[in-house]
């Protein structure tokens, strides 16, 4: 989540400096507009990669018992 979270900024950062400034707002304004949207969107797209990673990483996994055994000397 955090990883699509700092892709959201870097995409915010990069849609608030590609076009011209026609607006009443400043770019601080829109930056953050935009970071609104780009960051919960990068985040929500992390959550739902790691699910899926996760999802495919769990069928390679084998359950196993283990059984504890105490050795003592005489």
């Amino acid at each position: 989540m955090l990883a699509g979270i700092i892709v959201g900024i870097f995409v915010a950062l990069i849609l608030t400096f590609a076009f011209p400034n026609f607006s009443d707002f400043t770019l601080i304004q829109i930056f953050g507009y935009i970071l609104v949207f780009t960051a919960t969107i990068g985040g929500a797209l992390g959550l739902i990669f790691a699910l899926l990673f996760d999802r495919l990483w769990s069928k390679r996994t084998i359950v196993t018992t283990a059984e504890r055994e105490t050795v003592t000397e005489k």
